[in-house]
C-alpha cells in the first residue's frame, strides 16, 4: 500500500527525457512565436441551428471571448460552446458555437466582424447540429519559434521529439492551466471545500504569494498588503483593469459582502474554471507519482484504459483483458478528472489516486458532490499523449517546430523536454 503522506514531486519537476541535452532558448518573445489551431473531431456539416464561429485571436483568452460572444448574442456564458481553452499569449485559431436563428446571426455578423478591435478576427462560420462540447477535438496543430537556441539544436530537438513520439509524452496539464501566478488551482481547491476565507486569500491575499516568485517589489504586492488591512478600495485600484476576478471580488468586499458572497459574485464560468484547475492539479500529481514509481509504461489490472479504439473508457477487470491491451501503444492508462462521471479504478491506480486525495484530506463523496455543484462532471484523462506529426527546422539562432498533438496535450510539455530551461 502506498504511503498516504508521500512527498509528491511537484508536477512537471522532472524531465522525462533527462538523458538528452536540451537546446535552451526562449519562447513567446512575440505572440506570433506560438500559433495553435484546433482540428475538430466532428466538423460542422452546414446544417442545423448551431453556428460554429472560427476566430483567430491574440492577447485574449478563451473565457474572455466567451463573455463577448454571450453579450453579442444575449445568451448565458454557459450557452457558448467551445472545445478547449487557449492561452492569451499566442495566436489561436479556435472554434466557438452559439445557437440562434439564421436571421439573428445575420443581424450580429457585423458585430463579429468588428471584433478585430478586440484582437480577434472572425474568419468564417458554418452551421452545425449541436453545441460544440469541451474535448470535441481530434488534435491541435502548433507552429512554434524558439529563439536563441544552443549549438546543435536541430539535431538535439529532433532526437528528443522522436523519442517522445515513440515512447509517448507524459500528458501533464501545462503551467498556463494554473494562471500566470500559479494560484488558480488553490482558489479552486478552497472554493470546492467551501473555505471561502482561503479562496479569497488565494485570489487577492497573502496565500497568493505562496505560488508566486519575485512578487515582492511589484504594485500587486502592495495591493495584497492593502487587502490584508481591509482597504478593499485601495487594493482594487492597484489591480489592472484586465484582472476582472480580483477587481470584482474586491468591489463586493468593499460593499460589505461576506467572503462567501464576494467569491460567489464571480461569474459561474469563472468559478467553474477555478474548480477545473484543481481537478487538473490532482491529475498532475497522480501522473507524477505514477512516473516516480516507474509505472508510466505499465498497464495493470484495475487501470481504466483509454484508446481511440474504444468507444468509452475500459476498466481492465482481469489479467486477460490487461494482457490483451498491454502491448498496444494506442492504449493508455488514465488518471482521474474527479466528478460523478469518473470511472473508478482499483488496484495500483486506486492506491495512487487515494494517496493524492489523502494528501488534501479529501473525502471522495463530499468532493464529488461539491464538483457537481460547479457542473464539473469529471471523467478520465490519458496519462500518455501522442505526437501525431512533427517537423523541425532551424536558422543560425532560432528553432522552428511544427507539432500535431492529440487532443488535450500541451505543447509546453514538449517544449519543456526540448529546451530544459
Amino acid at each position: 500500500m502506498l504511503k498516504s503522506n508521500f512527498n509528491s514531486p511537484k508536477a512537471e519537476s522532472k524531465f522525462f527525457t533527462a538523458e538528452f541535452p536540451g537546446v535552451g532558448g526562449k519562447i513567446k518573445i512575440k505572440a506570433e512565436d506560438f500559433v495553435v489551431e484546433e482540428i475538430l473531431i466532428d466538423p460542422p456539416l452546414g446544417e442545423g441551428n448551431h453556428f460554429y464561429l472560427f476566430f483567430e485571436k491574440v492577447g485574449i483568452n478563451t473565457v474572455d471571448l466567451v463573455r463577448i460572444l454571450a453579450k453579442i448574442f444575449n445568451i448565458s456564458e454557459w450557452g457558448v460552446g467551445y472545445a478547449g481553452r487557449k492561452d492569451s499569449n499566442s495566436y489561436s485559431r479556435q472554434w466557438f458555437s452559439v445557437s440562434c436563428s439564421h436571421k439573428e446571426f445575420l443581424n450580429k455578423k457585423t458585430e463579429l466582424e468588428n471584433l478585430k478591435n478586440k484582437n480577434c478576427v472572425f474568419l468564417c462560420f458554418k452551421k452545425g447540429l449541436k453545441k460544440l462540447r469541451r474535448g470535441a477535438l481530434k488534435s491541435n496543430k502548433f507552429q512554434i519559434r524558439i529563439r536563441d537556441v544552443s549549438p546543435f539544436a536541430l539535431e538535439r530537438s529532433r532526437e528528443i521529439i522522436e523519442y517522445l513520439a515513440s515512447n509517448k509524452l507524459p500528458n501533464y496539464f501545462g503551467p498556463q492551466r494554473f494562471g500566470v501566478h500559479g494560484n488558480v488551482a488553490n482558489i479552486g481547491r478552497f472554493l470546492l471545500s467551501k473555505d471561502y476565507n482561503l479562496a479569497i486569500s488565494s485570489l487577492v491575499g497573502e496565500k497568493r504569494l505562496e505560488t508566486v516568485k519575485n512578487f515582492e517589489k511589484t504594485r500587486l504586492n502592495e495591493a495584497i498588503r492593502k487587502f490584508e488591512k481591509s482597504d478593499f478600495v485601495g487594493a482594487k485600484e492597484l489591480w489592472p483593469n484586465s484582472w476582472i476576478a480580483e477587481r470584482r471580488v474586491l468591489t463586493s468586499l468593499a460593499k460589505g459582502s461576506s467572503n462567501e458572497k464576494a467569491i460567489k459574485a464571480l461569474p459561474f464560468l469563472e468559478r467553474n474554471f477555478f474548480g477545473s484547475a484543481f481537478q487538473s492539479q490532482l491529475f498532475n500529481e497522480c501522473l507524477s507519482l505514477r512516473l516516480e514509481l516507474g509505472y508510466f509504461d505499465s498497464l495493470f489490472e484495475g487501470d481504466v484504459a483509454l484508446s481511440n479504439n474504444f468507444s468509452r473508457p475500459q476498466l481492465m477487470r482481469n489479467s486477460e483483458e490487461t494482457e490483451k491491451n498491454r502491448t498496444d501503444l494506442s492504449v493508455s492508462p488514465s488518471g482521474p478528472i474527479y466528478g460523478k462521471r469518473m470511472l473508478k479504478p482499483f488496484g495500483t491506480e486506486l492506491e495512487i489516486e487515494t494517496a493524492v486525495l489523502l494528501k488534501y484530506d479529501l473525502c471522495l463523496d463530499n468532493f464529488i458532490s461539491n464538483l457537481t455543484d460547479l457542473r464539473l462532471k469529471g471523467g478520465r484523462r490519458a496519462y500518455r499523449a501522442d505526437i501525431l506529426d512533427f517537423e523541425v527546422r532551424s536558422t543560425d539562432k532560432d528553432l522552428f517546430l511544427k507539432l500535431e498533438l492529440s487532443k488535450g496535450a500541451f505543447a509546453t510539455q514538449v517544449l519543456k523536454e526540448v529546451m530544459k530551461v
